[in-house]
């Protein structure tokens, strides 16, 4: 029984999570809780924990591209987001930035469809500008997303994707081979060139998209 009491004194702020995180990795260092793996994905903290961070800063950095277009450019500008997760936190976070339903592909969201978007601008995630090319005749670099704690994959850019070569609902009313098919076509990108790219520091924001959209 004494030695019962022990251990769950010494594994109570893992099992319950109470620790800052730098505390808790120092804790779980002595047990071996660090190297669990729940997912193929790799994470400073045990992933159902690093899936926790990052909400906020995700959302406040869409926030800061989105308010910086011109409104009428606002009107018609979607966030893709390329999962659930990122998706319901655009959402849920929502009344305090004034963004517009964020869209996705992912799981329930791609049944729920794209809300009118056509993809003629579309602020979204992701890792390389050149994924999204046979897509989208302009794909701009808008700078990195990052905050502590996250999972290793979760380091990525903010893209401004426009001018949709195709838009969602005729992929979508274009689709013969089945669902799978179509979400691919909808969502997901292709390794391909990059057309016209431009990669600017994500502190001028404003200036940037002044830039980008100026004269067009």
């Amino acid at each position: 029984m004494i030695l019962g009491y022990l251990l769950c004194r010494a594994t109570a702020p893992i099992m319950l999570t109470i620790l800052p995180p730098d505390k808790y990795t120092a804790c779980a260092d002595r047990f071996g809780a660090n190297k669990v793996r729940s997912e193929k994905f790799t994470s400073p903290l045990p992933q159902y924990l690093s899936d926790r961070f990052g909400w906020p800063q995700m959302v406040e950095g869409f926030a800061a591209r989105y308010n910086a277009l011109p409104p009428d450019v606002r009107a018609k500008t979607a966030i893709f987001c390329g999962n659930y997760g990122e998706a319901s936190a655009v959402n849920i976070l929502d009344p305090k930035y004034g963004l517009p339903t964020a869209i996705s592909g992912h799981q329930n969201y791609f049944y729920w469809g794209w809300n009118g978007y056509t993809g003629e601008s579309v602020f979204t995630l992701g890792n390389d500008p050149k994924d999204y090319a046979d897509y989208y005749a302009e794909v701009i670099d808008l700078g990195p997303f990052d905050a502590p704690w996250i999972q290793d994959s979760e380091h990525l850019r903010y893209l401004w994707l426009r001018h949709r070569k195709r838009t969602y609902a005729a992929d979508g009313r274009s689709s013969s081979t089945g669902t799978e098919q179509a979400r691919r076509r909808l969502v997901l990108p292709s390794h391909q060139r990059m057309s016209q790219p431009l990669t600017a520091p994500s502190q001028n924001i404003p200036a940037i998209l002044g830039q980008c959209y100026s004269g067009r």
